[in-house]
């Protein structure tokens, strides 16, 4: 006489499945937008407060970031330059007149410079 067992492998399959299934629904969930209203893990620039910033107590400190484009504003916010929306990602403590909306750049060895405007 044959015994036919049932596959435990099928069973894990399944549930492993479900598993990923629920995962990417929830993933999906968190970044949908509804009428300019940005929900879940995104976050608008204009909700961007002081205390979600990286610190720095000097312009020299920005080196610590990666190679790219910034903007200091006259308060001392740091954009990222380098993206169309421009996100705040730094808040600088110590700015001298000089270093008020201008914009740098860090280069490969963490070397900050400014650039020179054309007005």
């Amino acid at each position: 006489m044959i015994k036919i067992t049932k596959s435990k492998s099928g069973d894990k399959f399944g549930i492993g499945l479900l598993v990923v299934l629920i995962t990417m629904s929830i993933s999906l969930f968190s970044f949908v937008t509804e009428e300019n209203k940005i929900t879940g893990l995104a976050v608008s620039n204009a909700e961007v407060r002081n205390n979600d910033l990286l610190e720095f107590d000097n312009v020299k400190m920005l080196g610590y970031m990666s190679k790219g484009n910034y903007y200091i504003d006259s308060e001392g916010i740091v954009y990222w330059a380098d993206d169309r929306s421009k996100p705040a990602i730094a808040m600088i403590k110590s700015l001298d007149e000089s270093q008020k909306s201008r914009h740098v750049y860090v280069d490969e060895d963490g070397r900050v410079g400014y650039i020179l405007d054309n007005t």
